[in-house]
């Protein structure tokens, strides 16, 4: 697999082997992030590579903008036609019709039960023979196995709590009449596991004022109740999202009954749901929203409102992270002086020091960096460097160090940008001597992945 690696403008990078950690949260540093926000909507655009957040609250304003998250930048979209402002509705990416489904709200007193749909340049709002009755809070995810977006629950404008399931085709709305039910709720999460083909709802509470911690899959037909041996506590307002590289339901977040926000991680696999332990761990927030970046297969999250009911414009990624690795491999030249190359471990947002050693006094040394590894080495015999090698095809940049106390160095700054993680590329450093009719020498190569 080949990965792009901004830094050194490089064009692309080789994916090595490395020792995979668990999954860990990490959060990305972004100049332009969208507005602190909560009760919004987001979802992932697999066509276009993008999540899309839409709307959402500020604690004092409603807001109708949309957003694109590219995996290293918030970018507003500036559309011909808007939905009004809104919060507390629920988008869901139609992936056969390339199209983000939009449905309900509410925009301060009005609850909502329009359709939109944007196909990445605008929104278009769809008329439809029938359609659920206004809502808020409901949950609404996409069924890829039978071209369908599923909406079930939420508050309705008499504030009743529903448990009717809808389904829409991309022509129009169907109320779907089943044997089991999840029972009224609202602020619950739901989930399509593409894999086994279900929509997971977790949580949510009911017009009984209970925080609930049950599990209910549907497979288009009817819902089950999920019996597992532990659950995640009681709560709403959490968030959810099935992250297609583990096969498995992320959840995270939410607030019980006492107010207090949650800011753990759950991971649910066909009917087991077990908290993840994550060396990084998100202020505790609610009312957020998560997408899987299917091209990326990095779950992505955005905003909520922490414990203390502050709006947050942060963005997180949780992904299974690749350890910082850097190997030596292949041998310098000529064996009677042999020049030797070795490093530290390329970590995000840490300095990378790459060392070159014995070099004569006054010496420049070249760095140069590849993104292929030549694991046999090309024999420069053909250029005068008898028993010399190059482990690297060099076409991501070259730099020059002096020598100093018999050695070389050279420095990259690697960007705490997590667009970096598990990037790999090659070094390989060279140095003027007299051993070879070439006038120089050659290190061993060295592999590295940037990791965390």
């Amino acid at each position: 697999m080949k990965h792009h690696f901004a830094y050194l403008s490089v064009a692309s990078l080789l994916a090595l082997s490395a020792s995979a950690q668990a999954p860990n949260w990490i959060q990305s540093i972004i100049s332009n992030s969208p507005q602190g926000r909560f009760e919004h909507a987001m979802s992932y655009d697999s066509g276009r590579g993008k999540s899309v957040v839409f709307a959402g609250y500020t604690g004092s304003n409603f807001l109708g903008e949309t957003h694109e998250f590219d995996g290293v930048n918030w970018q507003q979209v500036v559309t011909t036609h808007n939905p009004i402002p809104r919060a507390g509705h629920a988008m869901a990416y139609d992936s056969s019709r390339g199209k983000i489904v939009m449905f309900g709200g509410s925009n301060n007193s009005a609850f909502l039960n329009d359709t939109w749909e944007f196909d990445g340049s605008d929104w278009q709002q769809i008329t439809t023979a029938s359609r659920p009755s206004a809502r808020v809070e409901h949950a609404m995810v996409y069924d890829s196995a039978r071209g369908k977006v599923v909406v079930y629950g939420g508050l309705n404008g008499s504030f009743s709590f529903l448990d009717d399931t809808w389904e829409y085709d991309g022509i129009n709305w169907q109320r779907i009449t089943t044997s089991s039910s999840p029972g009224a709720r609202m602020e619950h999460a739901m989930a399509y596991d593409s894999d086994r083909g279900v929509a997971v709802i977790l949580g949510g509470f009911d017009s009984s004022l209970t925080y609930l911690n049950d599990t209910w899959e549907y497979d288009g037909g009817d819902w089950s109740l999920i019996t597992t041996p532990v659950s995640p506590i009681g709560r709403k307002d959490h968030a959810m999202v099935y992250d297609s590289a583990l096969n498995k339901v992320v959840m995270m977040g939410g607030q019980d009954s006492n107010f207090d926000v949650f800011n753990d991680t759950w991971e649910y696999d066909a009917g087991t749901w077990v908290e993840a332990t994550t060396s990084i761990v998100p202020a505790g927030r609610e009312s957020h929203t998560m997408a899987y970046d299917s091209t990326r297969q990095k779950v992505t999250m955005f905003g909520g409102l922490d414990s203390s009911s502050s709006a947050l414009d942060d963005t997180w990624e949780y992904d299974i992270l690749v350890s910082a690795s850097a190997a030596a491999f292949g041998a310098g030249c000529p064996a009677s002086q042999p020049l030797t190359a070795s490093s530290n471990l390329p970590i995000l947002g840490a300095s990378w020091l790459i060392d070159a050693s014995p070099i004569g006094p006054g010496a420049l040394c070249l760095f140069w960096f590849g993104d292929t590894a030549i694991s046999s080495g090309v024999d420069l015999s053909f250029i005068a460097a008898a028993g010399c090698f190059s482990y690297s095809n060099a076409n991501l940049g070259a730099f020059i160090a002096a020598a100093s106390s018999g050695s070389a160095s050279f420095t990259i700054n690697v960007p705490s940008n997590p667009a970096l993680l598990n990037y790999a590329l090659t070094v390989q450093a060279s140095t003027s001597s007299t051993s070879t009719a070439a006038g120089f020498i050659t290190s061993n190569g060295i592999e590295a992945v940037i990791g965390y």
